[in-house]
């Protein structure tokens, strides 16, 4: 009798995790097509990477055969349609095959009538996190004023416990609509319908939407103000501001706010806009700012010419441990950001600055900040490593990547016990000055990114002997030591 040869099918599960876990993401998805203990054994350890694209029109030709089978459960979906009646009643066996396992939808929709909307989320009860894009509202129902900036009652179909288990949501866009399509929208999506969201970000401020006009929204915020953790949202209308920082958010953890200006890092999206901050909008968002008192993290973009007006009332938050401030400003005129007095925050630990100019502190008025182990310097024309070295003398993460010139030797020397460095090679004077990197002998992961194609200056890595991970224009390109 003759020994059956073992292969790779007679391996034990963990084994075969292993094994998929080492494959490129492409080679791991062809693998689910082998057979059906495979395809299980994919979709139920790496479901989180996988997102399934479904798409009007499109979802007979090229949603394959078995994609939406009992073995594959997709926590990751998104639905792209022009109208929301083609992807209700068209594909009404394809949501009932996903519906108990999306966990994450991200919804893009041309034309949505409200009261489809909350028809079409009561397809994904399980939703832990919800991105919308839609272009235009419609409503078609009667709505009777009480007074602007309220929620009044509508007779629409409103989705109660709607999506009970959502904790994130997004707006990403919520275009041309009439105030009553706004409201009707607002109306389902309120606190109430949505009980565990924690997290709202809305960039959907654009200059064609009626969010930034309609003071509606504030009221609608509102009501999750208590519970949120995380708050992500831009401005457009000055007027609205007083308002908004009128609201109390007591349980706020982590907070991007955009102000009156174009901001690229923080909201690459955003069309440019220069509005005045006014002296209330400015004592307002002082007082704002002194009631988060649970904060964490603030990513802040504003115009150059304000921050001089509020670095006090920032530099004051000595709870944060995480500041990212973005200056915008004029072209051919810059105000610096100065940094003195950043010693006050004293838990602070992860610093991003973003402008053209930092305003250096003295020697003498410089107390350190041995907690700052993250630094990320964007923009800046002239980088003073010397001082830096003096305030955060234990960098340990830096990235400069975005920074137009960056002074490789005084980078060597400022922080030796740097482990982890982002870089940008497409400058003339690194071919010579790469060299000074080999003193970082604690060096662990590199990030080198270049729209030059500069890769032969990769080849200096290799000196590396502490060097663990290695990154070309943000892309894992394995471990040195294997």
């Amino acid at each position: 009798m003759e020994a059956k040869e073992s292969g790779l099918a007679d391996l034990p599960p963990k084994v075969l995790v292993m094994i998929f876990r080492q494959m490129p993401f492409a080679d791991r998805l062809r693998m689910s097509a082998v057979c059906r203990h495979w395809n299980r054994l994919i979709f139920e350890h790496f479901r989180d990477h996988i997102l399934l694209h479904l798409e009007d029109g499109k979802l007979v030709l090229d949603v394959p055969r078995g994609a939406l089978c009992g073995d594959r459960k997709y926590a990751n979906v998104r639905l792209i349609g022009a109208f929301a009646e083609t992807l209700l009643y068209t594909n009404e066996l394809r949501f009932g095959a996903l519906r108990d396992h999306v966990r994450h939808l991200h919804l893009v929709v041309v034309c949505l009538d409200v009261d489809l909307l909350a028809e079409l989320l009561r397809k994904f009860a399980n939703l832990q996190s919800l991105i919308l894009f839609v272009e235009n509202f419609q409503f078609n129902g009667s709505v009777r004023f009480l007074r602007e900036g309220t929620l009044p009652n509508i007779r629409i179909f409103e989705g109660k416990g709607l999506l009970p288990s959502l904790q994130s949501l997004s707006l990403d866009q919520v275009g041309s609509t009439s105030k009553t399509g706004l409201i009707a929208f607002l109306k389902i999506m309120r606190q109430r319908n949505l009980p565990s969201v924690r997290h709202i970000t809305m960039t959907c401020m654009g200059k064609n939407s009626n969010f930034r006009r309609n003071p509606t929204w504030l009221a609608w915020l509102n009501e999750f103000a208590p519970v949120l953790h995380s708050l992500n949202i831009d401005f457009m209308h000055s007027f609205m501001m007083a308002r908004f920082f009128a609201l109390n958010f007591p349980n706020l953890k982590v907070l991007t706010l955009r102000m009156f200006a174009l901001s690229p890092i923080l909201f690459p999206s955003m069309d440019p806009f220069w509005p005045e901050l006014g002296v209330l909008e400015l004592e307002r968002f002082e007082q704002f700012l002194s009631r988060l008192v649970s904060l964490n993290s603030l990513r802040i973009a504003l115009r150059d010419v304000h921050f001089g007006e509020v670095a006090d009332a920032i530099y004051s938050m000595d709870h944060l441990q995480e500041l990212t401030v973005e200056l915008v400003c004029e072209p051919n005129c810059a105000n610096p950001l100065q940094l003195e007095d950043i010693w006050y925050m004293k838990n602070l630990r992860k610093l991003g600055i973003f402008c053209d100019h930092i305003e250096y502190p003295t020697a003498d008025r410089i107390k350190p900040m041995p907690l700052v182990e993250d630094l990320t310097l964007g923009k800046v024309k002239q980088i003073d490593f010397d001082t830096l070295k003096t305030v955060f003398p234990c960098v340990k993460i830096l990235d400069v990547r975005q920074c137009p010139t960056v002074p490789l030797p005084d980078l060597a020397k400022s922080w030796r016990s740097l482990e982890n460095l982002s870089l940008n090679l497409d400058q003339p004077s690194y071919a010579e000055h790469l060299i000074y990197l080999f003193g970082l002998r604690k060096l662990k992961v590199l990030r080198l990114f270049s729209k030059k194609g500069l890769v032969d200056r990769v080849k200096f890595v290799l000196g590396f002997a502490s060097l663990e991970q290695l990154y070309i224009d943000g892309v894992w390109k394995g471990s040195l030591k294997a």
